[in-house]
Parts: C-alpha cells; sequence; structure tokens
C-alpha cells in the first residue's frame, strides 16, 4: 500500500477527525501537563494547513459541527474548547473555552441539526450543551465509573420525533451501555455484561 508522509507538530496525538467533505483531516493532542495543541492537515498530501496551539493540558476528544465551521475540543484537564474554522478573527485562540467537567473529557458529539453538543468525561457525566449560548442544558449521570465513547444514533431531521427524543449511546468502565434521550433527560436502555448476543 502506498505511505503518506504526514509530519505531526505535536509529541502525542490523541483524536482524529475528518472534514465532512474529506478534504482535510484534524488531528489532536499535545504534551500531557502543558499544552494541547490541533493540526489541520490537507488530504491526501499530508500539507498543514494550520496549526493551533492553546491551554494547560493536552486534548483528549475532538469533533466538528457537520458543515464543518466549529470544531469542539475536549481537554485532560476538563476544559471544553471552541475553534471557529471559518471565523479568522478567532486567531490562534478558541472562540470560548471553559471548565465544563471536574475531571478528563473523554468524547464529544455534535448533534446532525448542529444545535447541541453533548460532551462525556472521566467524571462520569454527560453533558448537553445549547450551541446558540453554549449554557448547559442537562447532566446525565447515572454511571458509575468513567464514560470513554458516545455515539449518536442516526435520525432524519424531518423524524417528526428528532427534536425531543433522538439518542445517544454511552460506554463507561462501570461495564454498562446506556441509551439515552439527552433532550428529555431520559435513560431508555442499560446493556449489561452477559446481555449481549454472543457471535460464534
Amino acid at each position: 500500500a502506498p505511505s503518506i508522509s504526514m509530519p505531526l507538530s505535536m509529541p502525542r496525538v490523541r483524536a482524529l477527525a475528518f472534514a465532512p467533505k474529506g478534504d482535510w483531516l484534524m488531528a489532536a493532542g499535545g504534551q500531557p501537563g502543558e499544552y494541547g495543541a490541533i493540526q489541520q492537515l490537507r488530504w491526501p498530501s499530508g500539507e498543514t494547513l494550520n496549526r493551533w496551539e492553546f491551554g494547560q493540558d493536552w486534548f483528549n476528544a475532538l469533533t466538528l459541527r457537520a458543515d464543518g465551521s466549529l470544531l469542539a475540543l475536549g481537554g485532560a484537564d476538563g476544559r471544553l474548547s471552541l475553534l471557529g474554522l471559518d471565523q479568522p478573527e478567532f486567531g490562534d485562540q478558541p472562540a470560548k473555552a471553559w471548565r465544563a467537567h471536574s475531571d478528563a473529557i473523554t468524547d464529544l458529539q455534535f448533534d446532525p441539526t448542529g444545535q447541541w453538543l453533548l460532551s462525556a468525561g472521566a467524571d462520569r457525566v454527560i453533558k448537553l450543551w445549547q450551541c446558540s449560548d453554549w449554557g448547559l442544558h442537562r447532566s446525565l449521570d447515572a454511571h458509575t465509573d468513567m464514560i470513554h465513547s458516545l455515539d449518536l444514533r442516526p435520525y432524519s431531521q424531518g423524524d417528526a420525533v428528532a427534536e425531543d427524543a433522538w439518542q445517544v449511546a454511552s460506554a463507561s468502565s462501570d461495564q454498562t451501555i446506556r441509551i439515552w434521550q439527552p433532550m428529555l433527560g431520559r435513560m431508555v436502555l442499560i446493556i449489561r455484561p452477559g446481555s449481549l448476543p454472543q457471535l460464534a
């Protein structure tokens, strides 16, 4: 297979995201306890398009809004940072950054409309943020150990129930997968060890 040389100007990479059109790749990481770094690489040439460095700890998680205009970054220090990719007035600083979790942020997901952002952390909490003002809409805290991963169940924006009943799955060190309706603050399903189908 052909190899592509993409020089990364950060010591450690923790998260990746392709642009919606697949024409560039974003890598995030940095140096633990020192700074966070993000590098935007043209695909497939590997040319560095942009690089940003800010914060006091490395980034564990990143997600792009569906239109590719906004990048959300989750820090190992629990800070949530936003970087506007089509708003050059932000310069090399995040548009907004705040302490969103009491421990490391482990995963982030925008909903398909780009109106909501979910964050999950080692503090065992999922938080739902309203993108219009970045206010906290709801916290979901039924997990009993750190949360590692989130994924939204795909839905059509034309679905009658999409606005208030879209769903997200979360996986945790408490050995459960939990299915939520974040807008309603409701957990609708718990999958525990032994309840998963066994592969032959």
